[in-house]
């Protein structure tokens, strides 16, 4: 895995030179790096298929639309959900909130099945996806909601969260894009009550980084996966 070593960087300089590196990328590397990433993912979405069956438990993974040069794994995203995996996708409903979520069925037709959200990103149509509040149990479900009204979607609630990032920076801490909204809504569901879900952030190798830039809301990772592997960055028990 390729580490970076200390130039005195800051955080943002940061962000802005790996966001940079990536769309800079050749779309072929890119794929190819891909395929690892995606090879590696697999492996570890068949144990989590095996454990879910065992203990007779619904499997149900946060996912994510790929933006700004990030991974592209929808392909596997379509062959989890052929095996059982029900997914989620990520709503951004305006700047400052949390993000919201939508169940999201991979095999139909993405020119009618998604709309167009904030910044820009396709999400599931509300009227074709039940919101994750729709199908939710327990306490929280869709009371003191932060969304705008008429959403349809709710805080995510999946157990395992997939999160793009910038870069993997020391300590497990996740750099992202700047915008705060997987620190948001992670600090928004353990309010309500919810389980703190596991935590794998997905980036290339180029974009792990030695430098510790840790802030208080930043978002740490259980797990890191590139397209060397996946692995442990921390232990799990904090936020």
């Amino acid at each position: 895995m390729q580490i970076h070593h200390s130039d005195k960087r800051t955080k943002k300089d940061w962000r802005k030179a790996l966001l940079d590196a990536r769309e800079a990328r050749s779309p072929q590397t890119s794929e190819l790096e891909d395929r690892q990433i995606a090879k590696h993912l697999d492996a570890w979405g068949e144990g989590y298929l095996l454990s879910a069956g065992t203990q007779n438990e619904q499997p149900e993974l946060l996912v994510y639309w790929p933006w700004r040069g990030e991974p592209d794994l929808r392909e596997l995203w379509r062959s989890w959900h052929s095996r059982g995996l029900r997914l989620q996708l990520p709503v951004v409903v305006r700047r400052g909130a949390p993000l919201a979520a939508r169940y999201w069925n991979p095999t139909g037709n993405p020119d009618s099945d998604f709309i167009e959200a904030a910044l820009g990103l396709p999400v599931p149509r509300p009227d074709s996806n039940r919101a994750v509040a729709d199908a939710a149990e327990g306490p929280g479900a869709a009371e003191g909601s932060v969304l705008t009204e008429g959403t349809a979607a709710e805080l995510p609630r999946a157990p395992i969260w997939l999160i793009p990032c910038v870069g993997g920076a020391a300590g497990g801490h996740r750099i992202g894009a700047g915008m705060g909204f997987y620190d948001r809504t992670l600090s928004e569901c353990l309010q309500r009550g919810q389980p703190r879900p596991l935590l794998i952030g997905i980036c290339r190798s180029q974009a792990v980084i030695s430098e510790d830039l840790s802030e208080p809301h930043d978002l740490r990772l259980d797990a890191l996966v590139t397209e060397h592997g996946l692995a442990p960055v921390r232990d799990s028990g904090g936020a």
